[in-house]
């Protein structure tokens, strides 16, 4: 007997719409949908390092790359669907049985205004004719819906617009493929994240700087950067801030300041939202034990402080570019100051107590015994 297959009028997919990374592309959107997983804090806690590139902007990746879709292949599946073999007459009903089998679908549309942008479909309404997704608007991701007919056109524009200019494929399929199936696989191992969530911490208390060099055929050094990671960030955003009080006179004379106060914008919000994951980990990780020393508790209060801070200084980069009053970014400078030796003592302290909480657990029998 052939199994029957359920027809929907309306479906949504769970997601998770306030994912932090709301201003980066493909981490919000993948994030969106890991933590809509049963393993989603397990992988979260075990992910995701910053580096500071040389041109002082800080992406989430390892040391000098930023992370692609191999990186989440332990949670996610990615499969790319030949987009020249889907017509925009058939773009509808290609999302539809999609999500039917409970796909989320990434697919890359064309609008006159802003151009190429990736949109995440996890829904959709046949009545309304509508489906919901998620995009950039007006900075950030955000939920959105977008009619049958309002995709086909943007689909269409995109496929024309690939033709005219086909080096712009290369770029799109660094993050995405043109069309990308997504599904959240049901098998995670969550039971060895003790040893990556560690592993992860001492990365981030130990930031470092990486010099990284090429070389030319005849064994020359012919280009030389560097890069910073974990809290190493932190004082090199330090002194960026203060060049940028040190260069004001010319920074206004020269019209560069609004791209410098959007760096800071991006800066300090990968920094907030890098601190309230790894505040959420922190939570996550005492849920695997069976005995908790109390003492920790305080260590995670004043880390959480420090989520605060973070956030606070965030907001004032964000009221800078809108304002561009200087007395902002004096106020900003003054509480940077303080960050990397305050967070570099409560986390050498957290990772010490878990430290001695797992030892204890996994070295000495319970005292029952």
């Amino acid at each position: 007997m052939k199994k029957e297959q359920k027809c929907w009028d309306k479906k949504v997919l769970p997601i998770y719409l306030n994912a932090p990374f709301m201003n980066e592309c493909g981490t919000h959107l993948r994030f969106a949908i890991i933590q809509a997983s049963f393993y989603g804090d397990a992988w979260l806690a075990s992910h995701f390092d910053i580096f500071m590139n040389p041109q002082f902007k800080i992406y989430y990746g390892h040391v000098d790359d930023v992370y692609h879709m191999e990186y989440y292949n332990d949670i996610l599946d990615f499969n790319e669907i030949n987009y020249w073999s889907t017509t925009p007459e058939q773009i509808v009903e290609l999302l539809i049985n999609e999500i039917d089998h409970n796909h989320y679908m990434i697919v890359y549309l064309r609008k006159k205004i802003t151009g190429n942008r990736e949109h995440l479909f996890y829904g959709y309404d046949k009545e309304q004719k509508l489906f919901y997704t998620s995009s950039l608007s007006e900075g950030r991701f955000r939920g959105m819906t977008l009619t049958f007919e309002e995709v086909k056109e943007y689909f269409k524009d995109f496929r024309e617009y690939n033709i005219a200019f086909p080096e712009g494929y290369a770029l799109v399929n660094a993050q995405f493929f043109p069309i990308t199936r997504i599904k959240l696989k049901n098998t995670f191992n969550a039971q060895d994240c003790y040893y990556a969530v560690l592993k992860r911490f001492l990365a981030e208390v130990n930031g470092k700087t990486y010099t990284i060099q090429e070389y030319n055929n005849h064994k020359q050094i012919i280009h030389s950067s560097i890069y910073h990671t974990g809290l190493a960030c932190l004082p090199c955003m330090e002194d960026r801030v203060y060049q940028y009080i040190r260069d004001k006179e010319f920074i206004i004379k020269d019209h560069v300041l609004k791209g410098l106060a959007r760096e800071l914008k991006w800066n300090l919000q990968k920094l907030s939202d890098h601190r309230y994951i790894i505040f959420s980990s922190m939570q996550w990780l005492l849920t695997k034990f069976h005995s908790i020393d109390n003492s920790i508790y305080p260590i995670i209060a004043a880390y959480e402080k420090c989520c605060k801070t973070m956030k606070q200084l965030s907001n004032m980069a964000a009221k800078f570019e809108l304002t561009e009053n200087w007395e902002i970014l004096d106020r900003i400078d003054s509480l940077l100051k303080e960050r990397y030796v305050e967070e570099k003592r409560i986390l050498s302290a957290f990772i010490d107590k878990i430290g001695s909480m797992y030892f204890g657990e996994k070295v000495y029998p319970p005292s029952n015994e």
